[in-house]
């Protein structure tokens, strides 16, 4: 795919998913098959420009050609009218992709006390201000579950993002201390 069609295909891909539609409910609004969008989406067609049009379109997105001389100032308008990656609005849309991705994996492996745990951690994401480095982990683990199908060979992986989604819980509700204290310590107080 070519450079200039895998950035279109990378923002429609996003606006897909800021949405919170998925692949069979945008394919039925473009009037695709779910199989042509994943491809699409993953870059193994390069789409044709009706194809784009009619993705574009069920997003409620539309492609402009503009001068080149505008691109700038246009970039600059459309930048400010999507949801930026540290807004609110960015951040509960990717908790919400991450939720259904983690409900989609309990549906599938069954409950568990990590798949429980990252519930439950996302349900408190969703009040807390989040930091976009943090953001960024919680966007990360949810492209791991959605490219990681659900067996046992996979417990490691959900352990470790359950354990990370944890940590930032943690963090957020507790703040963040400078180094860990250990919970005894050798030396006597001076006080005693």
């Amino acid at each position: 795919m070519s450079y200039a069609a895998e950035e279109i295909v990378k923002t429609l891909r996003d606006a897909r998913e800021v949405s919170g539609l998925s692949q069979r409910a945008l394919s039925a609004k473009a009037g695709l098959s779910q199989s042509h969008i994943s491809q699409i989406e993953s870059g193994t067609l390069e789409p044709g420009l009706s194809k784009l049009i009619d993705i574009a379109r069920a997003l409620d997105l539309e492609l402009v050609l503009v001068p080149k001389k505008l691109v700038p100032a246009i970039h600059s308008l459309t930048t400010t009218a999507r949801p930026e990656r540290e807004s609110p609005s960015y951040a509960l849309a990717e908790i919400d992709r991450a939720e259904r991705l983690v409900k989609k994996l309990r549906s599938k492996a069954g409950s568990s006390a990590p798949i429980d745990r990252m519930l439950d951690a996302l349900q408190f994401f969703r009040h807390a201000p989040i930091r976009p480095a943090d953001l960024k982990l919680i966007s990360d683990g949810a492209d791991q579950l959605k490219l990681t199908p659900a067996s046992a060979d996979n417990a490691t992986l959900i352990q470790s993002l359950a354990y990370e989604w944890i940590m930032i819980r943690n963090r957020l509700a507790h703040g963040r201390s400078e180094e860990p204290r250990p919970a005894y310590s050798g030396e006597e107080d001076d006080d005693a």
